[in-house]
């Protein structure tokens, strides 16, 4: 079965105060749905220049000896598509304010999508958890009413949305809600 999880990607980090709560969610998780896989959106490349060498995700499966998938596209897979990268959205748009970014840069969440689902596509019949931004769930997603869950459910995949959403508004109390 495939379980998603949305995130603020700072949770991936110890740059946020949720980070703590979503380590022991993940592990729970894991535990209780019997996860062999952790597949996770992270750009090492541009980690490498926050100075994130592992992930929090990364270092769950490492102690849980869980397998890990990172199925975000390079910088040169991206390129290879024709989508632009964050530096140069800012560029044209002229602009470094956060929303008008994401806002063009979820333009080519589609084409990312189906990269990552080719990325994984060979374990989704085993138990995984899939960690994304929560704006690749559909229910989450203020650009498009699609996301990465209806992609699998068009090609055929079941999966579970996890009621826990780590982003920068908080996330309810995740021990009173059933996963």
């Amino acid at each position: 079965m495939v379980y998603i999880v949305g995130v603020n990607h700072d949770v991936q980090t110890a740059k946020s105060h949720q980070t703590n709560d979503f380590v022991a969610y993940v592990k729970l998780v894991c535990k209780e749905k019997e996860i062999q896989y952790l597949a996770e959106e992270w750009n090492f490349e541009i980690g490498e220049d926050q100075k994130v060498k592992k992930t929090t995700v990364l270092k769950i499966s490492k102690e849980l000896k869980l397998k890990h998938i990172n199925f975000e596209p390079t910088i040169e897979e991206k390129k290879s598509f024709g989508m632009p990268t964050q530096l140069e959205v800012q560029g044209y748009l002229n602009t470094i304010s956060a929303e008008p970014i994401r806002r063009e840069l979820a333009k080519w969440n589609p084409e990312r999508e189906l990269i990552w689902f080719r990325n994984v596509k060979d374990v989704l019949m085993e138990n995984i958890l899939i960690i994304c931004g929560s704006d690749h769930i559909s229910s989450h997603n203020p650009y498009s009413q699609q996301g990465f869950d209806t992609l699998l459910i068009q090609k055929g995949i079941q999966n579970i949305v996890l009621p826990k959403v780590f982003n920068e508004s908080g996330f309810e109390h995740w021990l009173s809600q059933p996963m």
